[in-house]
């Protein structure tokens, strides 16, 4: 648990591999930067790093604490919340990779920048949902936010009116059971959400629904995982309208 491998590849078909250990609880979700420098990671351990490829040297960006005043001027400071809370998802701010998005186990999503030292690091946390937020996806636009999760909803907020009050989604997708993940894709015209009711649902310009929105294609597929492999989640390449995801079932 914990561990982040890397494998170099090279033209004869030979490789070296890397292992590195530096989360005490399982690596969550891994994304390159853009100029392919460095890799963060999020781990359920509650703690988010960022791996210098070529020094191989690791940051650790931002961490979780109880309320122990050792940690007091840290951004994390009295975000954990005992046994049943963990950081579910985290990914970079495209808008500037010295920012992250954090979901956790009871619904709240932060956002960090790491370029500010202290507490003032938190931009912004709000609980998004009552239960857990399997994900959290920022818009091309830079301000239409998408998160799925255990509610068996993908909410679309509108981040550059997320207040101090509870925020209101704009919009809303219903996928009958819980959400595995929702993402949206390179251009911004679709995203698509992986569920526990068996389908892969497209929505397209759901950044632009003002209301409960319904899929514009919907695809079946095995997800049921089971209790010991990682649940499926579509993914789309970084440049085009595709998108990739496991399956139970032999293609």
């Amino acid at each position: 648990e914990g561990e982040v491998k890397e494998e170099e590849l090279s033209d004869d078909s030979s490789s070296r591999h890397h292992l590195f250990k530096y989360h005490s609880g399982c690596a969550a979700n891994l994304q390159w930067t853009r100029d392919g420098s460095a890799l963060f990671s999020s781990s359920y351990d509650g703690t988010c790093c960022l791996l210098d490829v070529a020094t191989e040297k690791i940051k650790n960006v931002f961490a979780v604490y109880d309320d122990d005043t050792t940690y007091r001027t840290l951004p994390g400071y009295r975000l954990d919340q005992g046994r049943s809370y963990w950081t579910q998802f985290g990914c970079l701010d495209h808008r500037q990779e010295d920012c992250f998005f954090i979901s956790t186990s009871f619904g709240e999503v932060y956002h960090v920048d790491s370029r500010i030292s202290g507490k003032a690091a938190l931009s912004w946390n709000h609980e998004l949902s009552e239960k857990k937020i399997n994900t959290v996806s920022l818009h091309p636009n830079g301000y239409a936010l998408a998160t799925g999760g255990l509610d068996c909803q993908v909410r679309l907020w509108d981040i550059r009116n997320v207040g101090k009050a509870r925020p209101k989604p704009v919009a809303s997708y219903n996928g009958s059971k819980s959400i595995n993940s929702a993402f949206f894709s390179p251009s911004g015209h679709h995203l698509v959400a992986t569920t526990m009711n068996h389908k892969l649902d497209i929505l397209q310009d759901f950044h632009l629904s003002k209301s409960q929105s319904k899929p514009t294609t919907s695809i079946r597929h095995d997800n049921l995982t089971g209790r010991w492999l990682t649940t499926f989640q579509a993914v789309w390449h970084p440049h085009f309208e595709i998108f990739g995801v496991g399956s139970m079932s032999k293609p």
